[in-house]
């Protein structure tokens, strides 16, 4: 299995695509008399975010809106879902997502496609396409077939890292069906945590059960520890050679994984904090909010907000937040507390979104 730190040449015009566009699918031609085929499927993407569909956007896309401008336009498309995995499966397979008996997003479990299914990179295959995809793949690798023998799942939507043998291939990923490679960490927000090369986990394997303030996503399970979205971008920033401009400077607050790569034992020190707030409130309601669903940790203790009121948790020797040590520590309650308000005047202007309690209109 090729390292991503260590080897990377073959890669890197693909994760200079990924980084710039992101790019979900790359195809590459064997044969000069084909064309190169690269498909850039982006999650969330609203129809006024590309400055050429909307002079006023607040997010720079020169590279889309030329490529907009020199190519074709369909400004009345689409997509067969409102959620990223059944519109990725219907690009891949050409039906309706509906037709697919089961959920198409089961948490580490099995694939969304049949073996029976003739996929898109499958067809370019056979016309002697090199294919490969890197990004987000939330269409199932399976890993649920990876349980060690004799061990029983307790919950199979929050399984124990250690029920599981991580040097074992995913049996049924993108390289079951048509991709001749891919790298990711597939899928951002559901477990495993982890960097995935082709059919293995890449670099440290899962080692630590993540809830969902540690691991900043909407599902708990299986991580690497310390796993964090923000530091996605930056090691692929590091990776690509891409550099670090004073504008991105400013915008990325993620720190490389690259050290983590080459070295799973490098001493990882990080001083930040981690803020989780439901972004949302009744109308007028922003200061009664402040404290409502909210949670802030460092790299031991989490400071949480919710139904049962303040509580605080030592992740380093309760990691399942189990018990709740506020009356103990109260320094570390105090200086949470403080970072907290300086976060909340920076942030909380742009958390307007009052509207997510307003009746539907008639």
């Amino acid at each position: 299995m090729t390292h991503p730190a260590i080897e990377m040449n073959k890669i890197s015009k693909a994760f200079g695509l990924f980084f710039l566009l992101g790019v979900l699918g790359q195809v590459v031609s064997s044969t000069p008399a084909l064309p190169n085929v690269v498909i850039i499927y982006v999650d969330d993407m609203g129809y006024g975010d590309l400055g050429v569909q909307n002079p006023d956007s607040l997010i720079p896309t020169p590279h889309l809106d030329q490529l907009a401008r020199e190519g074709m336009r369909f400004t009345d498309g689409h997509s067969s879902s409102s959620q990223c995995s059944p519109s990725r499966y219907a690009l891949l397979t050409g039906g309706y997502h509906w037709r697919h008996s089961d959920t198409l997003t089961s948490d580490m479990g099995p694939s969304a496609f049949t073996k029976e299914q003739l996929t898109m990179p499958e067809m370019f295959q056979e016309l002697g396409y090199e294919t490969a995809a890197i990004g987000k793949w939330h269409l199932g690798f399976n890993w649920l077939a990876n349980v060690k023998p004799g061990v029983k799942l307790k919950n199979r939507k929050d399984p124990d890292v250690n029920a599981f043998d991580w040097t074992l291939k995913a049996p049924d990923g993108p390289t079951s069906h048509g991709f001749d490679y891919y790298f990711g960490d597939g899928t951002t927000n559901k477990p495993p945590f982890a960097w995935v090369e082709n059919d293995h986990i890449s670099g440290e394997v899962p080692n630590i059960n993540l809830t969902r303030e540690m691991s900043a996503a909407s599902n708990p399970g299986p991580g690497v520890k310390g796993w964090d979205h923000e530091k996605v971008m930056p090691t692929l920033l590091e990776i690509t050679g891409t550099p670090m401009t004073d504008q991105l400077k400013q915008q990325v607050e993620g720190r490389s994984l690259i050290p983590i790569l080459k070295n799973p034992s490098t001493d990882w020190e990080d001083d930040r904090h981690l803020v989780h707030h439901v972004g949302a409130w009744e109308p007028g309601q922003a200061a009664q909010s402040k404290h409502k669903r909210v949670s802030i940790q460092n790299k031991r203790f989490t400071l949480v907000n919710n139904k049962k009121g303040e509580e605080l948790f030592d992740l380093k020797n309760d990691p399942g937040e189990t018990k709740n040590v506020i009356n103990e520590y109260p320094e570390v309650v105090a200086q949470l507390r403080a970072v907290y308000d300086k976060w909340w005047i920076n942030v909380q202007p742009r958390l307007v979104n009052e509207d997510a309690y307003k009746p539907p209109v008639e």
